[in-house]
Parts: structure tokens; C-alpha cells; sequence
């Protein structure tokens, strides 16, 4: 989540998420174009005389996995004075599910909040950390 604070001369600060190769290549994830954004969360905005709060919330299934995005948040302040821009950024990784082993579910019915159920994982592999999960 990115944030600003308002500065003494009362601009107006407004903000933009998104992602690097996209914006250099025109290959990448449009952020815009998301189908499930969570409700209330916005790529771009403004903020006037306050803090101005810029959360990007990606819902699940949205990034593809053995990919890598870097995700930049443009912050920028116009005043009577001009205009200055800050941006910050992160890059991260999305592992590749594992996979070979097997989950195990007991019992496999019940009433939820009253049955109490086990499980047991086994066999996993993960070629991103080169090792097995048990």
C-alpha cells in the first residue's frame, strides 16, 4: 500500500499504480483491465488538504505464476507553485504451484463449526525452492 501526506501548499496529490513492463513495453499486466479488483479499490485517484492512501489489492488468480511484476505507484503533487512527482516500486515473484503429492481429508462430510476435521499433505514438490513440502 503506498501513501502521501499533504504538503503545506495545499496542492492536490494524485495517484497511479502500474505495472513496469506494461508501461515500457505495452507486454505487461494491465492493472486497469483486472476483471475482480476488491470492491473499493481503485488504480488511480486524489486527494485534496489530506493524507491520501493508495492501496492496490490484486484478487486471487489475477497474476500468472512462474512470472515476475514489478508494480510502481506514481505520486504526483500539482500546487500554484508547479508540479513534482515521486514514484516507488516493488518487484515480486509468483511461485509455481507444487506439485506429485497427495491431500488427505478426514473425515470427508460433517456440519462445519461442530465436526472436526484433519489433514495430511504429502509428496509435494516445489522446483522454485528445490525441495520437497511434507
Amino acid at each position: 500500500m503506498g501513501s502521501s501526506l499533504q504538503t503545506p501548499d495545499a496542492g492536490v496529490l494524485t495517484y497511479r499504480w502500474y505495472e513496469d513492463e506494461r508501461e515500457t513495453t505495452g507486454e505487461g499486466l494491465d492493472i486497469g483491465a483486472l476483471s475482480d479488483l476488491p470492491l473499493g479499490y481503485q488504480t488511480v485517484g486524489e486527494g485534496i488538504d489530506a493524507a491520501l492512501s493508495a492501496p492496490l489489492k490484486i484478487g486471487g488468480y489475477q497474476l500468472a505464476e512462474g512470472s515476475e511484476y514489478k508494480f510502481v505507484l506514481q505520486v504526483t503533487e500539482t500546487t500554484a507553485f508547479g508540479t513534482s512527482e515521486c514514484l516507488s516500486s516493488m518487484s515480486i515473484y509468483i511461485n509455481e504451484a507444487p506439485s506429485g503429492g497427495t491431500a488427505v481429508v478426514a473425515p470427508t462430510s460433517g456440519v462445519k463449526m461442530e465436526q472436526e476435521y484433519e489433514a495430511s499433505f504429502s509428496g509435494w514438490l516445489d522446483d522454485q525452492i528445490g525441495r520437497a513440502h511434507v
